[in-house]
């Protein structure tokens, strides 16, 4: 033990010495701060109640984080997310003064070229950190096309080793961000590139094709992930991977998928396709989902999802119908698929959409206090994270890296903090909302 104290001891005298890394710098805004000790400690775990844990793997641990801390230099987050005005103007300030100090694709493909160096320097968190987040992995899809140091962002908050991530590259992008997001899977175990690349075209059946391919690889990747959750790279985490935990294990099976009343202005995409296959009723919704692994069995697997799957290839948006239709047509009994009909009345109130936090300014009466709005949806700046701060939402959209560096960086600290207290037991998450949710408490699932 006085000898591993004392090795301890050297490692952290010289990484007293590496100092702190500027991400996305240029302007020196955030900073991860490490220490050079990577995998001496990460062979610690935490049962998720860290105080039956003896003091020195606490010690230990908190060490280890202390190492891949996020810190947003120019502003006070913690005031920003408390709604300080004084802040939030400020923050709001350094934003637009910062919007073009970005890296570029070819700065990280140069970054990970040595994967021990990179996975220091953007401060990953290699270890699971608590038994109930290793026995609990998350599948995770992200679509992207462009800026790599935003999906560097964003794996960095969400990557853990036991995890899976799929990564698929527009076949449009350009060749350099193409290098730099295979250059950074090769440095972090458990997250790929697709097995082949799709050509997107909005509105078309190319949306939603990367998503089953990516599903598929996932399928065949691992045998233990028990959500799969899909994300673009302009996206980032609301909760922790812990909090994603516990909500996935109260949903207890149940899907989060958002569908409308198949009324809706959205028949327009589908009607002259009538009928459908095998009767389903067609439904309309946003294309972010969270799926039970049962659910994605069924999509890859049963012949009533393969033939639905090829009818879609003929309609409008079938990105925003797919998933919908599977999860609302209950004489499929989907695993974790809704039991009811959208077609009652209080149909919504039982099943609150939680995978994304958007901002669609037209319907939701939700300001966009920053005014940068793309397709009637809000690019979330650093005004808005007052608000995001308090959403029940697991992940939100949506980011630009030229324009929410803070928002990003602050956010990015928040879920760094929490996560270091969730592990070293000074903070817990409460699910009592996610448990109460009427689909869930009242087994309206499969």
């Amino acid at each position: 033990m006085v000898a591993f104290n004392r090795k301890i001891a050297v490692l952290f005298t010289v990484a007293i010495c590496l100092g702190v890394v500027n991400i996305l710098t240029a302007g020196a805004m955030w900073s991860y701060v490490y220490r050079g000790v990577l995998d001496t400690l990460s062979g610690w775990r935490s049962t998720g109640d860290t105080t039956t844990q003896p003091q020195t793997n606490k010690t230990e641990i908190e060490r280890y984080l202390s190492e891949r801390a996020v810190h947003v230099e120019a502003v006070d987050c913690k005031a920003v997310i408390e709604g300080d005005k004084e802040q939030l103007e400020k923050a709001y300030k350094v934003e637009r003064e910062q919007a073009k100090s970005i890296e570029n694709d070819t700065s990280i493909t140069l970054a990970a070229r040595t994967c021990s160096s990179f996975v220091q320097r953007y401060g990953f968190i290699n270890d699971s950190l608590t038994d109930m987040e290793e026995t609990f992995p998350i599948a995770f899809s992200i679509l992207t096309y462009k800026d790599a140091a935003q999906v560097v962002f964003l794996l960095r908050a969400i990557y853990r080793p036991q995890n899976s991530y799929c990564i698929h590259v527009d076949k449009k992008s350009r060749s350099s961000f193409r290098d730099a997001i295979r250059a950074v899977t090769d440095c972090l175990p458990g997250v790929f590139m697709t097995s082949r690349s799709i050509d997107v075209r909005w509105g078309a059946f190319t949306v939603l094709e990367p998503e089953i391919v990516c599903m598929q690889d996932l399928w065949n990747h691992s045998k233990t992930w028990r959500y799969f959750i899909n994300l673009t790279g302009q996206e980032f985490p609301l909760k922790t991977n812990y909090e994603l935990v516990k909500i996935l294990k109260a949903f207890n099976g149940a899907n989060d998928v958002h569908g409308f009343d198949p009324n809706s202005a959205f028949q327009g995409r589908w009607r002259r396709r009538l009928p459908a296959p095998h009767n389903l009723t067609v439904y309309a919704g946003g294309v972010q989902v969270t799926l039970s692994r049962g659910f994605v069995d069924f999509i890859l697997h049963n012949r009533t999802a393969q033939d639905f799957l090829n009818w879609t290839r003929r309609i409008g948006h079938p990105d925003e119908s797919f998933f919908n239709t599977l999860n609302y047509n209950p004489q499929l009994r989907v695993p974790g698929g809704f039991k009811g009909s959208l077609k009652e009345k209080n149909a919504q109130r039982l099943i609150p959409f939680l995978s994304r936090r958007k901002n669609w300014v037209k319907t939701s009466g939700v300001p966009c206090p920053g005014r940068k709005v793309v397709r009637q949806l809000c690019i979330f700046s650093a005004l808005d994270i007052p608000f995001l701060s308090k959403q029940p939402h697991l992940f939100a959209n949506k980011f630009y890296q030229d324009y929410s560096r803070v928002a990003l960086g602050c956010l990015a600290e928040d879920i760094f903090n929490r996560t270091r207290d969730e592990t070293l037991g000074r903070r817990d998450f409460n699910v009592s909302y996610y448990e109460n949710i009427p689909k869930i408490k009242d087994k309206l699932t499969f």
